[in-house]
């Protein structure tokens, strides 16, 4: 039999949480703030194994996360800004016709205050004082739980060790292992969405670009109204940023991120799979950017020639994504309230909408202050803080999954949308503001 941790054999065993992204990074901050014992597991042998992915706006979560983070962190967070200069994001929400680069709006920030991240940097800002602490342990690749006679769930990991806690949190993505393991996934399967997405980021000259930020100087999206093909532009980094601030503008670099995404056909998504000859190959990064220049062949020549002379041939990844997604159905059961689920593991939406990551803040706020309520009751010798787990996991499920639901709606009504240039009006569901907080 596996041997079981002896840091976790303690009268107040840790929270186990699954997953170091930015969801289980940010719960673990909040418990650390509050002084909860927590550990954290992350199948990646280092903090730079993969990409970290593009930038993250903070909206309508902002206010949660602000009260989570320990003094420590909340100092430095201005510091993982797109652009630091700035106390808050005052980018416009614009939609353009890619094809004339007429607006169909261009509408003031949808919210108060916001901030836009820098996705590596805050998260290396959220790994702060964790591997000083060991609370983080890198190379775990978790294969599966139980949950003892006493209540207490045991995580098992690849290289055979297993670690007993008070509660096992899946913070591990929208492919997420606890989640198959909860819930009957062929009776609330995932729901694949009919559309084929590429994004990358690339570093381009500043006058590969000055056409695109004179449309929006941060960030815009827009649909060819012919072909249905979406498109999103955003800044990463600015010369003030990377140092090339004071060069000739010709020389100045930017990081800029660039998707496209296009309606698929039942047939289509076979063909993909199926690997025939008639659908398109996006098997190589190369191919990947043949794809990509294609479909922005029909833009207007200001945003195509960003496609067609910025990006080279041979660069590297461009993501190839097959969406979908899926909310908590019913609160777990069988486990007591022992394991549960946070950020894209408990409801994995579509981007268009750009609230997956505020709605991971807002499940790690709630759930923070579910394990406060697990830790203050863990301390009776009675054995009836089992009891106050269980609910406190029912309700914190039942809010989880009621806001859920209705954001993987939104968000899979906005995908579908955005592609549909004549559909688009002042109603869209891809405009309008979510009240969750």
């Amino acid at each position: 039999m596996a041997k079981i941790n002896p840091a976790t054999q303690v009268n107040h065993p840790p929270v186990l949480i699954i997953g170091a992204g930015i969801a289980g990074l940010v719960f673990a901050q909040g418990l650390r703030k509050h002084s909860i014992p927590f550990l954290v597991f992350e199948r990646d042998t280092a903090a730079n194994s993969r990409l970290q992915g593009w930038a993250l706006t903070i909206h309508f979560a902002l206010g949660r996360l602000l009260s989570m983070l320990p003094d420590d962190i909340l100092q430095r967070l201005d510091d993982t800004q797109v652009d630091p200069r700035l106390s808050c994001d005052k980018s416009h929400s614009v939609f353009i016709n890619l094809e004339t680069c007429e607006y169909k709006w261009k509408l003031p920030p949808g919210y108060g205050t916001r901030k836009r991240l820098s996705r590596d940097r805050f998260r290396q800002l959220l790994l702060s004082g964790l591997e000083e602490s060991k609370t983080l342990l890198w190379g775990k690749e978790f294969v599966g739980f139980d949950v003892d006679e006493s209540g207490l769930p045991l995580a098992r990991f690849a290289d055979g060790t297993q670690y007993k806690g008070c509660l096992l949190v899946g913070a591990d993505g929208s492919s997420s292992r606890i989640r198959g393991r909860l819930y009957d996934l062929q009776a609330a399967p995932t729901r694949p969405l009919p559309v084929m997405f590429l994004g990358t980021s690339v570093v381009v000259r500043e006058p590969y670009i000055a056409a695109l930020r004179a449309l929006d100087p941060t960030l815009f999206q827009g649909c060819q109204p012919r072909t249905r093909t979406w498109m999103w532009f955003s800044v990463m980094e600015s010369p003030d940023i990377n140092g090339t601030a004071s060069r000739p503008p010709e020389e100045r670099l930017w990081k800029i991120q660039l998707c496209l995404s296009w309606l698929t056909s039942a047939a289509e998504d076979a063909e993909q799979q199926g690997g025939d000859s008639s659908a398109p190959d996006l098997s190589t990064d190369a191919a990947r950017i043949r794809v990509m220049r294609q479909k922005a062949a029909d833009f207007d020549p200001r945003i195509a020639s960003v496609f067609r002379d910025a990006i080279p041939d041979d660069h590297g990844p461009v993501l190839k994504l097959r969406l979908f997604d899926w909310h908590i159905p019913s609160p777990s059961t069988g486990t007591l309230g022992a394991v549960t689920l946070v950020g894209d593991a408990a409801h994995t939406m579509s981007m268009y909408r750009g609230e997956g990551f505020n709605h991971a803040i807002l499940d790690a706020y709630h759930l923070c202050q579910t394990a406060r309520e697990i830790s203050n009751a863990a301390g009776t010798e009675d054995g009836r803080w089992l009891e106050v787990r269980e609910k406190a996991i029912r309700d914190y499920e039942g809010e989880t999954r009621a806001r859920g639901e209705v954001a993987v709606a939104m968000c899979r009504a906005s995908c579908l949308e955005v592609h549909y240039w004549d559909k688009l009006s002042e109603n869209s569901i891809v405009r309008r503001t979510g009240h969750y907080a």
